[in-house]
């Protein structure tokens, strides 16, 4: 099996496609022979930062020696990007032989459960457990696709359980308030681990400590038992479970990184068993990237594309856009997908925008245009038929000095960014549609 069919196969599982309970991907990780079981398991969950904070542990246990695999989602433009083995993509051809192994016990399951197969995120998370396996690594950071009961990484049994935030995400599936989606995310609190939160209102924290206490398992909160000082990512400092540590700095964009950093050092912190070393954490620190997380593409002018794609994500943008870019005029490119909440996420963003330019990605759930001008209130706006049209419009109207945002959805990121980079090639080092230097 060669990559093109491997994807080939994946992609004909559906990616929308969400069926509640772990029969499938229990039975089909029993016939494997547990691989999850192999190695430690720190998983992570909440409404935003889980991909930024698991990449900052993986890559903070990797500096320090422990070989880490990090499974996130979703991808922007390659299913391998799914999988990072010690900060590095596995290849196209660890993925088609990995599930190319796996593929007779795939089918078997498929045939058991039929008509209830195996999802999309079922196979590649299972295969994502077969890869960190055959890689020998000590460690797999785990981030949780949606909730955290149901999910398919929770057929693992943590050491260490983060729960990023709780806001109100999936309402139609976790539940419609803050109290049930918490409960949702409080399952991947498991006996014998340790869960290390976030910033949680009262009443989330509430249903997390109940879980803790039926767990038997140590409750450590952020701002109570570890917290960060200072809000400049330049320059900060960390009270963390086992040491203190100064003069830290991240190259990640948004101040709220900042909770997520201290996450991911107490996350580290327990499972070392000891303080961490000050240069290990910069090292790792320094090598952190997430791609379509407030991402930079072009300084003249600013291009920048962030998957926010729920209200909270949407206020945060916001706030980074305006503390910490400098610009003339903002230019939103806007596309959501219609399950979401699209109200609540353009009220949050549109006010900073001098021109709104609703469009549509490829996502067969995304939101018409129709749909979105409704809940534009005060703000110029023009409707588009795509993502490369949304662009074209955009840079040839926009100046130098203004700042061209393109958010509502990964998705929408995803199709960006890869329009960008084959309209154009060879010129990402030149000024086309003043475009400046890939960065």
């Amino acid at each position: 099996m060669n990559f093109t069919e491997a994807n080939k196969y994946i992609n004909s599982l559906g990616h929308n496609e969400i069926n509640p309970g772990l029969k499938r991907v229990k039975a089909l990780c029993e016939e494997l022979g547990n691989p999850q079981s192999d190695f430690s398991v720190i998983q992570i969950t909440g409404t935003n930062g889980k991909t930024s904070t698991a990449r900052m542990i993986s890559s903070i246990l990797s500096a320090h020696g422990i070989k880490t695999g990090v499974y996130t989602s979703p991808h922007l433009d390659s299913i391998t990007e799914r999988f990072e083995i010690n900060g590095k993509l596995i290849s196209e051809e660890l993925f088609a032989f990995s599930l190319g192994k796996i593929m007779p016990k795939i089918n078997e399951a498929n045939e058991r459960f039929y008509p209830d197969r195996l999802s999309y995120f079922e196979t590649v998370t299972v295969l994502a457990f077969i890869i960190f396996q055959d890689a020998g690594i000590d460690c797999a950071v785990l981030e949780v696709g949606m909730g955290g009961r149901w999910d398919a990484t929770s057929v693992c049994n943590p050491k260490i359980s983060v729960i990023t935030n709780v806001e109100l995400e999936h309402t139609d599936r976790l539940g419609d308030t803050v109290s049930q989606i918490a409960w949702e995310k409080a399952h991947i609190i498991k006996e014998d681990s340790v869960a290390l939160i976030g910033e949680l209102s009262n009443e989330s924290l509430k249903v997390v400590k109940e879980r803790c206490l039926s767990e038997k398992v140590d409750l450590r909160i952020l701002g109570k038992d570890f917290s960060f000082l200072s809000e400049d990512k330049n320059n900060f400092s960390v009270k963390g479970l086992y040491g203190c540590y100064n003069d830290l700095s991240l190259n990640l964009k948004g101040a709220y990184q900042l909770k997520n950093a201290v996450l991911a050092i107490s996350a580290s912190e327990i499972f070392l068993k000891k303080p961490l070393l000050i240069e290990k954490i910069k090292e790792g620190f320094n090598k952190v990237r997430c791609p379509g997380r407030l991402e930079v593409l072009s300084k003249t002018p600013l291009v920048v594309l962030d998957g926010a794609h729920n209200p909270a994500g949407a206020k945060q943008l916001a706030s980074v856009l305006r503390d910490e870019f400098k610009y003339n005029e903002l230019i939103l490119i806007l596309a959501i997908l219609k399950d979401k909440d699209i109200k609540g996420i353009i009220d949050e963003i549109a006010p900073a925008a001098s021109l709104i330019v609703l469009t549509e990605n490829r996502n067969e759930r995304c939101a018409s245009c129709d749909l979105l001008k409704k809940y534009i209130v005060g703000n110029r706006y023009i409707c588009t038929k795509s993502i490369p049209e949304a662009l074209n419009l955009s840079l040839k109207n926009a100046k130098h000095s203004d700042l061209i945002c393109v958010t509502g959805s990964l998705s929408t990121v995803a199709e960006a960014r890869n329009f960008l980079k084959r309209k154009l090639g060879e010129n990402f080092e030149g000024k086309e549609n003043g475009l400046s230097k890939y960065i």
